[in-house]
């Protein structure tokens, strides 16, 4: 049914009047039914409530505020107010201790004719104290119901014929006291009512942005400097940005706010959080979802505007408006109150998107300054421009490259990679170019090769496997690769610039390519006297090694078997040094025959080889070969290496290797090793967990010290022995206990702890964290109560005489608190616990109880009804067994009554995102 109504329109009644369907009706000329309370005449009651809007009863300064206005006790007028609510349809709703007018709009219209000065000048006073002075700590609910108050009055107050004038020109005065002249400190403390305040007095918000833009203040800095926060960065410059967006819906507004954004994303430093002053650009002008009600013709005025003005970012926001494939928008903000007429979206029609991306594409060339970055980023985005206007873009280009001004290396790459993509096979839904369009982009590229040698050919070398723009010669079968055709044209390469500059300044270009070793593999083919000995000199340089490393495996590839011995010897003649032996060692490939030949050289190269070495374990698992190179990185302490590195053949490798193994990674040294990683230890310890032949001491004694990499391993089978012990030996479980806590009965005067009872300490804490092995439990849910009375009470004994005894409890809560209380047998559990009269016992289980059920996720309108459910759990566990194990389901009472307290917040915190929403 049809009542002549827009949304927006709709949408602002049930805002207005916070989704009450009585003063909704009666908004639309429906009898107002139930709203007695409008015919009341003690309305006057309610103008304190009126002036602030909303308060949190748990805040004092807001309750103490409310009280200057009333003259009496809060608690004398909270009982006036309760009155009020009993109403059928109340004009306040009390939400927990929150309490909001029901319908603002009403009651101000019902109430506006008994407002006098002193209300007003009530209202000036509140605002200074809150948000000026500032000096106690009120709730954001009271300052959002200030701001409200003040949107209200600019708003609807001339028709409302308030006694104060222009109503927005009063609102503007109060908001000019604020902002005007205030402190960056200032701006960060209202930081979060940005939105609200701009909504109030939209001119005062944007002439103090646009002042502290133009006068360079330390305001801009202030709002966006990046904290980190307890999981994500914090800023503030989140709600002024908000508060831009929200104007940005205004057609009176949209240019200011352009502009704005258009500096701040100038003067952005940068950071985590994705909401930048661009990205709201973005959003505000997508063709496709536009953030404004202002129509197409309207937003590429304003962009003609800012174009002439020479804005640095209209490039990139121009940029954005072509079409990108997966491009999502998440919205802006929009405005509460102020202007719903303005709230409908514009652009959807087809031929406005296109109108749009013509518009771009046009301006686009037309701007264009010679830019290298520019015109790279403009070739990159257009395979999807539509056509006609990509079929513009392409054939522009050869004109384009022209103008470009000083280097043109970013758009000649851009360029190449747009002929190497177009001669890609086997790429679906791709634009593939004309004939006529590849001559266009060919000579576009062709145009920027630069004569220089040098910068012609370096690009072949600056990436391993650099994208080639011509066709793939004919016999490659892998052409992303293109292995050949990239050889054939480096060979081609270094055959010019040895021939035009001679081998040095070619030899001197390994300083200046991103991926020297192509450059070194590439010289190794060439025949020059005396190369081979140049490039041995650079062995003791370390920014050198990647180039030469590239020249001798070349070389070795080449020439086979005994090249390394006898560059060997060539260098060790001509009097290298230890280490750049060592250094020519490392460039040879890793085989056993390169290995026995350092086995026969002097120790102390021995040693510096297998100490730099890297790790790597190629060509598959061969025993022989395998265990050697395992043995010798751990004999110059890089087990730890040799662990991270060779996981991949746990399964084949002996079981004693690999016990020795991780052994000897505890014994390995720090500077020669990386990090541990959890998984090759996890890998490697799994097998030995399968293995019947491994020592099972010592696969505990490897749980124990490497417990604080393995407790990582969330299905915690690592650690298997360690938690088979604790379910079975209470004097293990009591040292654990010594390590981690002082004993109750101890004195004060102790010893200061030596770096191994630290480290004892550190695993206990680990291990009883991730201890879930209830002695007597079964994987169904079944419990031995026996084999559990047992083993309890030879821990609570054997705890008491060593002064551990609430330690000990308190370990034991939370251990049997992952036990399911809702099973059958979850009772022979009660009954085993139930004598235990120590407090910190049953605080644990709680704690464990509470903590087991983790984490939450719900929708933002979907209150406590997880909660809910939590305590019907625990109320059905009470009543159940309340006279049978009194001090067990005291737990539960506690946590029916927590979760139930818990519920109606969730409730409480859901109805108000719906109100304000």
């Amino acid at each position: 049914m049809s009542y002549g109504i827009t949304e927006p329109e709709a949408n602002k009644i049930v805002f207005t009047n916070n989704c009450n369907l009585t003063l909704i009706r009666k908004e639309l000329g429906f009898p107002s039914a139930g709203a007695k309370w409008i015919e009341k005449e003690n309305l006057n009651e309610l103008l304190p409530a009126l002036l602030l809007s909303r308060w949190n009863e748990n805040f004092e300064n807001d309750t103490k505020l409310l009280c200057t206005y009333i003259g009496v006790e809060y608690k004398k007028y909270q009982a006036s107010l309760d009155q009020w609510l009993k109403h059928p349809v109340s004009p306040l709703t009390k939400t927990g201790p929150i309490w909001r007018l029901t319908s603002p709009l009403m009651l101000w219209t019902e109430m506006s004719n008994q407002l006098d000065d002193n209300f007003f000048d009530g209202i000036k006073n509140a605002f200074e104290r809150v948000f000026l002075e500032a000096k106690e700590k009120y709730s954001d609910q009271l300052k959002e119901g200030l701001l409200q108050t003040l949107i209200i009055i600019a708003l609807y107050g001339d028709r409302l014929g308030l006694p104060i004038g222009n109503a927005q020109e009063w609102v503007d005065a109060i908001l000019k006291r604020l902002l005007h002249g205030a402190t960056p400190d200032k701006w960060v403390e209202v930081s979060d009512h940005l939105p609200l305040i701009a909504e109030a007095s939209p001119r005062v918000f944007l002439e103090e942005i646009e002042f502290a833009i133009n006068e360079q203040t330390l305001v801009i800095t202030a709002l966006f400097e990046e904290k980190e926060g307890f999981a994500f960065p914090q800023s503030h410059h989140t709600s002024l940005l908000w508060a831009l967006e929200a104007l940005a819906w205004h057609p009176s507004y949209l240019e200011r706010v352009t502009r704005i954004l258009l500096r701040l994303a100038e003067m952005d430093p940068g950071g985590r959080l994705s909401n930048r002053p661009f990205n709201s650009l973005v959003d505000i002008y997508l063709p496709w979802k536009p953030h404004t009600s202002v129509v197409l013709e309207g937003r590429l005025s304003i962009l003609d505007k800012c174009l002439n003005d020479g804005y640095p970012e209209m490039w990139h926001l121009m940029l954005s408006m072509l079409p990108k494939p997966g491009a999502v928008t998440s919205g802006t903000y929009k405005l509460k109150w102020r202007d719903y007429e303005f709230g409908e979206e514009q652009g959807y029609s087809p031929s406005a998107i296109y109108d749009a991306e013509k518009w771009a594409v046009t301006q686009l060339m037309n701007a264009f300054d010679g830019d290298d970055q520019h015109l790279k980023s403009l070739i990159e985005r257009m395979e999807h421009v539509h056509n006609p206007l990509r079929h513009k873009l392409i054939m522009w280009l050869p004109e384009a490259v022209k103008l470009i001004k000083g280097s043109n290396n970013e758009t000649r790459k851009a360029l190449r990679e747009t002929l190497w993509y177009q001669n890609l096979t086997g790429i679906k839904d791709r634009y593939v170019l004309t004939v006529e369009e590849a001559d266009s982009v060919r000579a576009a590229y062709e145009a920027t090769i630069p004569v220089d040698l040098t910068e012609k050919y370096i690009w072949l070398f600056d990436e391993y496997y650099p994208h080639i723009p011509e066709k793939p010669d004919g016999d490659d079968v892998d052409i992303y690769v293109n292995a050949r055709q990239t050889e054939r044209l480096r060979k081609e390469a270094c055959a010019e610039l040895i021939d035009k500059l001679g081998i040095d300044e070619v030899v001197a270009l390994k300083d200046s390519v991103k991926e020297p070793q192509t450059l070194g593999s590439t010289l190794a083919t060439f025949s020059i006297d005396g190369l081979t000995a140049k490039v041995c000199r650079l062995l003791g340089a370390e920014k050198d090694a990647k180039f030469v490393k590239g020249y001798i495996a070349s070389m070795e590839s080449a020439q086979g078997e005994g090249f390394f011995s006898s560059l060997y010897e060539v260098c060790k003649k001509d009097g290298f040094t230890k280490e750049e032996l060592t250094s020519l060692l490392l460039c040879f490939e890793q085989n056993r025959k390169l290995w026995d030949f350092v086995e026969t050289l002097d120790a102390d190269i021995q040693q510096m080889y297998w100490e730099r070495v890297p790790a790597v374990f190629w060509g598959g698992y061969k025993e022989e070969n395998t265990l050697y190179k395992i043995s010798k990185l751990a004999s110059v302490g890089r087990g730890l290496d040799a662990m991270n590195d060779s996981w991949i053949y746990a399964k084949e490798m002996p079981t004693a290797v690999i016990e020795e193994l991780l052994q000897s990674v505890l014994r390995s040294k720090k500077e020669l090793n990386d990090a541990i990683d959890h998984h090759p230890l996890s890998v490697y310890i799994e097998q030995l967990h399968k293995r019947e032949d491994a020592n099972k001491e010592l696969l505990l004694q490897l749980e124990w010290m490497y417990l604080p990499v393995l407790r990582y391993d969330h299905k915690k089978e690592s650690l298997a022995l360690l938690n088979e012990k604790l379910a079975t030996s209470p004097d293990f479980v009591i040292e654990l206990l010594c390590y981690l806590y002082k004993p109750e009965t101890e004195e004060e005067q102790e010893k200061d702890p030596t770096e191994a009872d630290k480290h004892n300490a550190m695993r206990a804490f680990y291990l009883f964290n991730q201890w879930r092995t209830i002695p007597g439990a079964g994987d169904e849910g079944t419990l031995d109560e026996k084999v559990l009375s047992k083993w309890m009470s030879a821990v609570l004994s054997k705890a008491s005489e060593c002064g551990q005894y609430k330690h000990a409890c308190s370990q034991l809560g939370q251990l049997f608190a992952h036990f399911p209380e809702w099973e059958n047998d979850a009772e022979k559990l009660f009954a085993v616990i139930e004598p235990i009269e120590e407090k910190a016992f049953y605080s644990s289980y709680n704690a464990g109880l509470f903590n087991k059920r983790g984490f939450t996720s719900r929708g933002p309108y979907d209150g406590g009804g997880i909660e809910r459910g939590n305590a019907e759990l625990f109320k059905g566990l009470y009543e159940k067994y309340n006279k049978k194990y009194p001090r067990v389901s005291k737990v539960f009472k506690d946590l029916w009554t927590q979760y139930e307290q818990m519920a109606k917040e969730m409730d409480d915190e859901a109805d108000i995102t719906k109100l304000d929403y």
